[in-house]
């Protein structure tokens, strides 16, 4: 079972704009889609839509961690190890 790297965060933010703008204008993500809810973000040269969403919420949390493995298989056997 082999990570390839982190794919991606989802984080609750009580102050959704100076969360954008920290995530943009300190960090320098992109912002690739947003409504009146939530930020989506990603980094120079990622290929995906996002690998940072940005909720607004009451209290800031971490939501959840996405993370790509090397192959299906290794997909399976974290499924059969969690389940």
């Amino acid at each position: 079972m082999k990570i390839a790297h982190a794919g991606h965060a989802e984080l609750l933010v009580n102050n959704l704009e100076a969360s954008k703008k920290f995530f943009t204008e300190t960090m320098g993500l992109f912002i690739t889609e947003e409504d009146a809810a939530s930020v989506y973000l990603r980094a120079w040269q990622d290929w995906e839509h996002h690998t940072l969403i940005l909720r607004k919420g009451e209290k800031s949390a971490l939501v959840h961690l996405g993370w790509r493995v090397e192959s299906p298989e290794s997909l399976e056997q974290y499924a059969r190890h969690f389940a």
